[in-house]
């Protein structure tokens, strides 16, 4: 199993494929890089990088998590879980993870998003990341799942008082 695990992170690479949520058990010992998560959306940064604890039984207290980790037939969740049961391999591959999904939160309000970029997104993830400009602001949702994923990121403040004329430039043109 190992090798084959091996063999598949190899060829990953070098047919220049990045990662994907359910395969995090082929990097509990190998690192992850920066061209392994680059096309990958916000919304598939979060679950691999929750993966990464999942895939070690951390429960979790975010509703649209733990809804789809319990349909993950590996998923066992354990009271007792703790971040010093990740190896240093994965507490750097986290890291890798957040760093990635910091620099793209940052690109919704700093550049001019590109259409090739938003190509072959699942509406609900491009959906999201339209809201997300929002949601930097401090919008408040009507929407209970929109207002729940933004309120489970540790950036997101409400603000009731949320005007559109408090976005740039740059993220009328995103949204």
């Amino acid at each position: 199993r190992a090798n084959a695990d091996t063999i598949a992170v190899a060829r990953m690479r070098d047919l220049g494929f990045g990662v994907a949520p359910g395969v995090m058990y082929l990097f509990q010992a190998t690192p992850l890089t920066d061209s392994l998560v680059r096309g990958l959306s916000l919304y598939d940064l979060r679950l691999i990088r929750n993966e990464v604890y999942a895939r070690h039984g951390r429960r979790f207290e975010t509703a649209w998590l733990r809804a789809y980790f319990k349909d993950m037939p590996w998923y066992t969740p354990r009271q007792e879980f703790t971040i010093a049961e990740l190896s240093e391999v994965e507490k750097n591959n986290v890291k890798l993870i957040q760093a990635a999904e910091a620099k793209r939160h940052e690109d919704l309000s700093a550049r001019e998003i590109d259409q090739h970029e938003l190509e072959g997104l699942f509406p609900e993830a491009a959906r999201r990341l339209r809201n997300e400009i929002f949601a930097r602001h401090g919008r408040v949702f009507k929407d209970p799942l929109l207002q729940s994923y933004f309120a489970s990121q540790d950036w997101y403040h409400a603000n009731p008082k949320f005007d559109l004329t408090s976005l740039t430039p740059i993220e009328r043109k995103n949204v």
